[in-house]
């Protein structure tokens, strides 16, 4: 009884980190670059040819970037599809970064984690299942899960009964970084990703990491 209410007290009390899946924990840069070269000729959209068009797109949140540009949401709904299934397709073939897992059992031990993700919930609990990392999380929010990142920030928030200002997010993108911003959580910019520190600086960010590691000086471990 005892232990149980201590393990309640310790929980309560732990600070939350949200990690973004693609780009922070998952190396899936290439794939998904290559990717959308094929889909946006596919379905005849603007065309992504080099490496800035793509990291363009994640100024903002992608999804909105493509409305921006008159795509419409009958032909967004069916890239969404496409792109979602070439991941699952790809399981086996993509990597998460090196250290990442170890930094994230380290940061399990004294903050409470999740994941929120474009991706599908069950592709992500397939990677972290994978590489011995499930049990550190205690929510994935998927793509199933209607909403902007903002919004499903302000879930895991809500479920995990934790104050914005209490939790941080770590993530790989401008457009990300503005929405923990506006969720009002502090967030960690990492360099490993889909942009680079430069990029990232202009948004300004509570934190820059340049490696894995580095996250767990920035969170005291």
């Amino acid at each position: 009884m005892l232990r149980r209410m201590w393990r309640e007290y310790e929980l309560r009390n732990k600070k939350l980190i949200v990690f973004d899946f693609d780009g922070v924990i998952l190396d899936t840069f290439d794939f998904a670059f290559d990717l959308t070269k094929q889909l946006t000729q596919k379905y005849g959209v603007f065309p992504v040819t080099v490496r800035e068009d793509f990291e363009e797109m994640f100024e903002d949140n992608p999804w909105r970037y493509f409305e921006s540009k008159g795509v419409t949401a009958n032909t967004l709904a069916s890239y969404q599809k496409d792109f979602l299934s070439a991941f699952q397709n790809a399981e086996s073939s993509l990597l998460v970064f090196s250290e990442i897992c170890d930094v994230i059992r380290k940061l399990s031990n004294t903050y409470r984690l999740a994941i929120v993700s474009s991706n599908y919930r069950d592709i992500v609990a397939w990677y972290v299942e994978k590489n011995g990392i499930k049990d550190c999380f205690n929510e994935i929010v998927g793509a199933e899960q209607k909403g902007t990142k903002k919004e499903k920030l302000e879930k895991i928030i809500t479920d995990q009964d934790m104050r914005s200002e209490e939790s941080y997010f770590i993530t790989d993108t401008s457009g990300d970084i503005r929405e923990g911003q506006e969720v009002g959580m502090k967030t960690v910019a990492v360099v490993w990703g889909y942009h680079g520190k430069i990029r990232l600086g202009k948004v300004k960010p509570d934190f820059i990491a340049n490696t894995p590691q580095q996250l767990l000086t920035i969170f005291h471990i």
